[in-house]
Parts: C-alpha cells; sequence; structure tokens
C-alpha cells in the first residue's frame, strides 16, 4: 500500500498594502516543518468574494493534480479563505484563519464542515470576543487559539511565526494524510 503525502496547504494573503510574499512565506515554512507541501498565493482585492473565488481556483488547482487541500489565509485574505472553503464543501479538508476578520463571512460560516481554527491577537479582546463567538457557527471541528501578548496583525517579533507553528501543529493534529 502506498503512503499518502500529507495535504498541501495553500497560504493566501491579500494585502492591500504592498507584498505580503515575506509574512506568507514565514507562514509557509511553518507548515513545512510540519511536513505539509505548502504553496503561496498572494491575491489581491479588497472584496472577500472576489479573493474567495480566486483562492478556489488555486485549490482546485491542487485537488485535480491530486492534493488534498488546507487553505491558510492571513489577514485581509482570512474571511476570503474561509468564503473559498465554505463554496467547496467536501472537497477542502481544513482551513486555517490567521487574525483578519471572520466576520466579514459570518453567514457563511455553517457551511465549514472541516477543521477550522481561528488564530487571533491575544492583545486585542474584540478580537478574541468575536472570534469565540462566531466558532460555534461553524460545522466541522474547531477552535480558537489566542497569541499571547500579539497585537492585530500580529505584528511584534515571532507572533506571526508563533502564530503559524500553532496553525501547522493543529493542522497537523486534525487533517492527518489519509
Amino acid at each position: 500500500m502506498t503512503a499518502r503525502r500529507p495535504a498541501r496547504v495553500v497560504v493566501t494573503t491579500a494585502a492591500s498594502d504592498g507584498p505580503a510574499w515575506p509574512r506568507a512565506n514565514r507562514i509557509a515554512d511553518a507548515f513545512r516543518s510540519h511536513g505539509f507541501t505548502a504553496v503561496v498565493v498572494d491575491h489581491r482585492g479588497d472584496d472577500p468574494a472576489a479573493v474567495a473565488t480566486q483562492i478556489a481556483a488555486t485549490a482546485d488547482a491542487g485537488i485535480r493534480a491530486g492534493d488534498d487541500i488546507v487553505v491558510v489565509g492571513e489577514g485581509d485574505a482570512a474571511a476570503a479563505a474561509l468564503a473559498a472553503v465554505a463554496e467547496r464543501p467536501g472537497v477542502v479538508r481544513g482551513a486555517v484563519a490567521l487574525g483578519g476578520h471572520p466576520e466579514r463571512v459570518a453567514a457563511m460560516l455553517p457551511a465549514i464542515h472541516v477543521p477550522t481554527l481561528l488564530i487571533v491577537a491575544g492583545s486585542d479582546s474584540t478580537e478574541r470576543r468575536i472570534d469565540r463567538e462566531l466558532v460555534y457557527s461553524l460545522a466541522g471541528p474547531r477552535r480558537v487559539l489566542a497569541v499571547p501578548g500579539a497585537r492585530t496583525g500580529f505584528v511584534e517579533t515571532d507572533t506571526l511565526d508563533q502564530a503559524s507553528r500553532l496553525a501547522a501543529t493543529w493542522l497537523h493534529d486534525h487533517v492527518p494524510p489519509r
């Protein structure tokens, strides 16, 4: 019997203030260190629905190649990543929102049946409260984790790396290779 490779992680960003590649590559590296294959896709646009369509197309390409797909959205792309997963029931195997605003796609969250992790900045009590309320809308295994000392956007030294490692560890446990 041939062992199946781990899921391919699609790390997506949608920074409107310049290239987000260095941040996205740091996130991808955390997943690679946990045995995942990770690709970075930089999507542009302020409309979460349009960005979700772009993310879904990227996921579909991976699925056609025979990969199991996990979508990770960071910052402005977090809501769009969740929307893309909701639009692909039974196709995408997991989701992570690193910060961002999942409340922008709250109506779509009940359609997500895969393991989903929301990671929030520990110093942002409003974000923590909103995400803790939203997480109960998700239909699959779910969790909210806060990164202690982090502010919105994980701008402090090492907080993005810490959030990425938490996400990779959680997904490794919840989305094992088939």
